[in-house]
């Protein structure tokens, strides 16, 4: 490292050869997975549901500090990130591996 800088090489070995991040398949530490084809994916063949039908879900990191909320609105899959900037968010109870929200 010279001049405090990371060789491209240092950054490949870091990011992995795809030059992906290595959580950018899967799920990352916090416990969100990163995309919103991940998400998209996930709601289709965990949840059994058709991301593109105009519902909305949420996604909670394990510390709930963080979510991600996945719709799409009639063009594209839209992907938005929230923390809060004190604390965490307050969930209603999973049932059935599932928390229901109703406005």
């Amino acid at each position: 490292m010279a001049n405090g800088r990371r060789s491209h090489a240092a950054k490949k070995a870091a990011w992995g050869s795809s030059g992906r991040h290595p959580g950018a398949g899967g799920h990352q530490a916090g416990g969100l997975p990163p995309r919103a084809d991940s998400l998209a994916a996930l709601v289709r063949e965990q949840l059994k549901h058709d991301p593109f039908s105009g519902r909305i879900d949420i996604f909670r990191s394990k510390r709930a500090d963080r979510l991600k909320i996945l719709a799409w609105d009639g063009s594209g899959l839209v992907l938005l990130w929230k923390r809060p900037e004190h604390g965490a968010f307050r969930w209603p109870p999973i049932s059935d591996g599932v928390m229901r929200l109703s406005a």
